[in-house]
């Protein structure tokens, strides 16, 4: 139950400033030669707006019993909300962190908590691999990784993706969608050699990956060669900021994983010819579909024969498109304008696709800018003397850059991971938080998709995110299939635009409804973000590169 609460000395204030007004009113109309008391007109606004908001939150309030689970906890504790908990007319004043914009605001918080288990695994039977009805030698290498039952998204994706169709591959973030495209990828090109024999043109692959960072498309390159290796399909990774020259063997390929810079650059060397590919799919799809990376992906979509049909029945009718993702570009329909048509996207989606994590615990800071270096600090200190995997995002390279200095200078080690460095630099980095050299990683959002982080314990937003696709990858660090630990989340809020945010994701969870407004064009909204925030003379983010995040 929601309800809004005076402290003794306010309530005393109140009832003594409203006998005033009613002794008042009384003795103008006895006699109009007594003296008249008058109250400020801007304390009787206050009082007013006061019992407003104490009317409409009980009111609308639920009664619930409060032996109910806590799903938000709040340092006012009349704010909480407990599981169950159901809202007649929902207002922004039921909010913990409605009144955040306030300049007296710092210093109050709230907690979502634990409130269900992991939901990759929800609503499945406890099947196992053997349902999905894998070749033998496809099956025999899922148990020798000891994997046992697939995920909600491998369980729906394989069978869709085996018709061959165009298919939308949308679930949350760590829930296993790499293997579900994977698997019917690998067991088509076998049953192509099998069928029509081994291809052998050098240098065109039967099947064409795209990622948006080096580092994701190095990951991919791993998990594709565990199962192809051993099944003899050769499987190759291009790499960006290496010449092509030396990467480009003449050799047979089965499956080609690559960022698309550096494949448009192969391509237009001659290095490779994707026309005979039989499988394009696009991972991260909402940032390989945004304005900055839009051009490269027609271009590599041009050069390739996608099928237009809603089913593809033989090698002839052009390669299978899979688009994947955590979030869901919603305007698809015009990025995909005279590519293929939108009706031929088969859709495989999951119940928490665009919700907040129900088993990840997220906590909500309201700082100063001047409070936040401290609260990081405590932060930090904690996650290097349990020594406990931390992620730490930041916005900007320059704002990441200065926070690994300030650690450093306090005595807290940490590792600096940035677009600007050279991609085998970053590997090495990311490798060394891996095997836990190190307890805390700081980045900006180029780490915060796809990349396997299984170990991490901790997210910290230092920079609060931009945009709702980016916090839902942020907190898709944590918390994920094969991880150990639960995983935590820490949110500093400092700018009154981070409000905005907040308030969406509260209310999302108090309504157990999808969170608002998850697509984002990022390049389109930063400009224009920066632009609206010149005109109101505050210091808006600059617009960053794709490699940056």
């Amino acid at each position: 139950m929601l309800c809004a609460t005076l402290s003794r000395r306010s309530s005393g204030l109140i009832r003594g400033i409203t006998g005033i007004i009613q002794r008042q009113a009384f003795t103008h109309a006895m006699d109009d030669n007594l003296p008249k008391i008058r109250v400020p007109q801007q304390m009787v606004k206050k009082i007013n707006k006061v019992l407003k908001k104490q009317a409409i939150v009980a009111a609308t309030s639920s009664k619930k019993c409060h032996s109910d689970a806590v799903v938000i906890s709040c340092k006012r504790k009349e704010y909480n909300h407990h599981m169950g908990e159901e809202y007649s007319d929902f207002t922004p004043q039921m909010l913990a962190s409605h009144g955040w914009k306030h300049k007296q605001s710092p210093g109050d918080h709230f907690t979502i908590n634990k409130f269900a288990s992991i939901p990759a695994f929800r609503n499945i039977d406890e099947g196992s691999f053997e349902v999905l009805e894998l070749q033998p030698d496809v099956l025999q290498i899922i148990k020798d990784m000891n994997l046992k039952h697939p995920t909600n998204i491998q369980a729906e994706a394989i069978p869709k993706l085996r018709s061959g169709n165009n298919t939308l591959l949308a679930a949350e973030t760590g829930s296993g969608k790499t293997l579900a495209y994977l698997i019917p990828v690998i067991e088509s090109i076998l049953h192509h050699h099998t069928t029509y024999g081994i291809n052998e043109e050098v240098r065109s692959p039967q099947a064409v990956i795209l990622a948006p960072s080096r580092e994701l498309a190095l990951q991919i390159a791993d998990v594709a060669e565990k199962f192809a290796g051993p099944l003899g399909l050769n499987v190759v990774s291009l790499k960006g900021g290496q010449r092509l020259h030396g990467q480009c063997k003449s050799q047979l390929v089965d499956i080609l994983v690559a960022t698309p810079g550096v494949l448009r650059k192969a391509i237009m060397a001659g290095h490779y010819t994707i026309s005979r590919a039989q499988h394009l799919v696009i991972d991260e799809c909402d940032t390989l579909m945004d304005d900055s990376f839009n051009g490269l992906i027609k271009f590599i979509m041009r050069r390739m024969q996608i099928q237009s049909s809603i089913r593809k029945s033989d090698i002839g009718d052009g390669a299978q498109l899979i688009m994947v993702g955590a979030t869901v570009p919603k305007d698809l329909q015009n990025i995909l304008e005279g590519l293929v048509s939108v009706d031929s996207l088969a859709r495989v989606t999951t119940p928490y696709l665009h919700r907040v994590m129900p088993h990840v615990v997220q906590k909500f800071y309201r700082l100063t800018s001047e409070q936040r270096p401290a609260e990081m600090l405590r932060l930090a200190k904690s996650s290097s003397r349990g020594n406990i995997p931390t992620m730490v995002f930041c916005n900007q390279t320059s704002t990441s850059a200065w926070l690994c200095h300030f650690l450093q200078e306090s005595g807290v080690e940490s590792l600096l991971m940035q677009g600007s460095l050279k991609e085998e630099l970053r590997r090495n980095i990311f490798e060394r938080f891996r095997n836990k050299e190190k307890s805390i990683l700081i980045s900006t959002d180029i780490a915060s998709r796809g990349l396997d982080t299984v170990h991490v314990q901790r997210v910290i937003n230092y920079d609060f995110p931009l945009f709702m696709s980016d916090y839902i990858h942020r907190v898709g660090r944590v918390g994920r299939v094969g991880s150990k630990h639960v995983g935590h989340v820490s949110n500093f809020i400092v700018h009154k635009w981070d409000v905005d945010l907040v308030w969406k994701i509260e209310t999302a969870i108090r309504k157990m409804t999808d969170l608002h407004n998850v697509n984002a064009n990022i390049k389109k909204k930063l400009l224009s973000l920066s632009e609206a925030r010149e005109l109101q003379g505050e210091k808006g983010p600059r617009p960053i590169s794709p490699d940056e995040g």
